[in-house]
């Protein structure tokens, strides 16, 4: 009996020693997930989220972009783009020339966790009035006309720079001078980009011919 009792002990002892004798020791499941996350292959729960998916940007403009990191506490990420440029706090700067780019954001910790947004970069919106210049008589009316290149919305408001004491122009374009000689100017102010306009020289002479100017 006693060779049986002195083995039992030499199987507690090693049993202690070695965690995969007799079943004791941490769980071989435990330690190999926390392995893989240690080397960067994230468990299934971590999620990389991006805002906005989709956008459309102006050459040579900025946009910034937003990341969510789910399902970890290390929520540093990488930012990059195809073909524009992107800071380290998502702000993305378009390219010089129009066409499709890409930008993505990816986990640090776990690199294989990435967002993608698609872009499309598209040239600035122009606007030009016709015509540029007119002289006219103060009875005579001179029809405008705009085109705007570049937007959805080919639309645009006209404007009196002076004023009413410059004259008055109608939605369609229609502008009717004051009763007095002067310079003024009619503005075509794009409906899609407020800050894309064009302007015309009106030069308003003495005189009683009337009659549209087109």
């Amino acid at each position: 009996m006693r060779p049986l009792r002195v083995l039992k002990a030499i199987c507690a002892v090693l049993a202690l020693l070695l965690p995969g004798c007799g079943g004791g020791g941490g769980s071989p499941s435990t330690a190999s997930n926390q392995n893989l996350s240690a080397s960067g292959v994230p468990p299934p729960a971590v999620n990389v989220l991006i805002s906005p998916q989709q956008a459309r940007v102006v050459t040579g403009q900025s946009l910034t972009f937003r990341a969510e990191v789910l399902g970890t506490t290390d929520l540093s990420v990488r930012w990059s783009a195809q073909r524009g440029s992107i800071t380290t706090g998502g702000v993305y700067t378009a390219p010089d020339t129009p066409g499709p780019d890409t930008v993505t954001v990816a986990s640090v910790p776990f690199p294989t966790r990435s967002a993608t947004a698609q872009i499309t970069v598209v040239p600035p919106v122009r606007v030009t009035i016709t015509p540029r210049t007119a002289t006219l008589t103060i009875n005579q009316t001179q029809q405008f006309s705009a085109v705007v290149q570049n937007a959805e919305d080919p639309s645009v408001t006209y404007q009196v720079q002076e004023g009413p004491e410059g004259g008055s122009i109608t939605p369609s374009g229609l502008y009717t001078p004051p009763r007095r000689r002067g310079v003024f100017h009619v503005i075509a102010i794009s409906n899609a980009d407020p800050s894309k306009r064009d302007t015309a020289e009106i030069r308003v002479l003495a005189g009683s011919a009337g009659g549209t100017v087109q």
